[in-house]
């Protein structure tokens, strides 16, 4: 087996697929392992990217995957509590910090006062935006070394992993 060089894993290997052939489907036991892996370095690497400068700025790792989860899709705490795997008293304690540091509001969804959405101010975008850029960045060259196809597969698998969780078909 040959290193596949767009994983930065050295556990994370394939076989090469032929020139115009289909891309081979990763579904027997020890490739699944093997892309659960590249997956989990893959999240290792990211957040390594970030982490001096989470540091740097007094955030938690939870006040990062709000931000992260917040500046994506705004939906009620209850929801984004859901999405980020914590309890809704947890995640308001996180965003409890987030609104004194002004990088973050709830406001009101509808006439029901009760659902609020937490929404980034426009420091806790550009807070946003500095965190994450090593990611970015190191997601964008690799996105570019893989290809257009690659990346529609990557968004399609990654895409299928979440909504299994939700509970979703």
């Amino acid at each position: 087996m040959t290193a596949n060089p767009a994983l930065s894993s050295p556990t994370a290997q394939s076989r090469p697929t032929p020139t115009g052939a289909a891309p081979r489907l990763y579904l027997r036991d020890d490739e699944l392992l093997k892309g659960l892996a590249a997956l989990w370095d893959a999240g290792t690497v990211l957040r390594q990217l970030g982490e001096s400068l989470r540091r740097d700025a007094g955030l938690t790792a939870a006040d990062v995957s709000a931000l992260i989860a917040i500046g994506v899709r705004e939906q009620p705490v209850s929801l984004l509590a859901s999405r980020l795997g914590v309890t809704a008293p947890t995640l308001s304690r996180t965003l409890d910090g987030l609104e004194a540091r002004g990088l973050a509001v709830r406001e009101a969804l509808t006439a029901d006062r009760r659902q609020l959405v937490p929404v980034l101010t426009t420091a806790g975008r550009a807070m946003l935006d500095r965190l994450t850029a090593p990611m970015r960045q190191r997601l964008a060259h690799a996105y570019r070394e893989a290809g257009g196809e690659a990346v529609t597969g990557s968004d399609t698998v990654l895409a299928h992993v979440i909504q299994q969780h939700a509970g979703r078909p």
